[in-house]
């Protein structure tokens, strides 16, 4: 075949709603308003969200999404998004 490039991995993104919703969780779960979620609160607000995360999981999404230990909500949408991707495949 022709057409021999490689197909560029797309990134999972979220529906409106869905969006509207870990926007949601991430504000609850940002108890100190900075912008900035530790690993406690991601698995938390993954939780509310319905995502069977453990303490595990927590930890390697912030050393592979965040800084400092914490992640931002532009962050948080990206790691909900694979999330929901693993869960509801196209």
């Amino acid at each position: 075949s022709k057409d021999c490039k490689p197909r560029m991995k797309r990134q999972p993104t979220l529906a409106e709603e869905q969006a509207r919703e870990a926007r949601e969780a991430f504000d609850l779960f940002d108890l100190e308003k900075r912008g900035r979620i530790g690993y406690h609160e991601l698995k938390v607000a993954l939780r509310a969200l319905g995502f069977d995360v453990r303490k595990a999981d927590a930890l390697r999404l912030v050393a592979s999404h965040g800084a400092q230990g914490a992640v931002a909500e532009d962050e948080f949408l990206e790691i909900v998004a694979e999330y929901t991707s693993k869960r509801d495949p196209e």
